[in-house]
């Protein structure tokens, strides 16, 4: 299954670093349920097993870094062009946490107001 294969994730500024020059190449992502295909200009850079998949945290422009567990490469890329069921836990976790935030305030209010 694909999650997703389009060109437009190498409009969005997608770029792979192998590790091992300072070189960036325009890449594009194509996603299975086990792996992690990086294509460039000349063909396939790498493939990576979902498994050792490490996702980065957001920078302030709204990019974020993948690199997997033993390989020396890595991918920057648009937070946003990231499938849905790849989100790191702590993002989702930070989703949450702020709605547990919302619910608390808003119980902390009806409370007082009943008294």
């Amino acid at each position: 299954m694909t999650l997703s294969d389009s060109a437009s994730e190498r409009s969005t500024g997608t770029r792979y670093y192998d590790g091992r020059s300072a070189a960036a190449h325009a890449a594009t992502l194509r996603w299975s349920d086990a792996f992690l295909s990086i294509d460039g200009m000349a063909g396939e850079l790498a493939v990576w097993p979902r498994a050792r998949l490490v996702v980065g945290e957001p920078d302030p422009e709204g990019r974020i870094t993948l690199s997997c567990r033993g390989e020396p490469g890595r991918v920057s890329m648009d937070a946003a062009a990231l499938p849905a069921r790849i989100v790191p836990p702590r993002m989702r976790r930070r989703q949450y946490l702020g709605w547990l935030a919302v619910g608390a305030a808003a119980s902390a209010l009806a409370f007082v107001l009943v008294m």
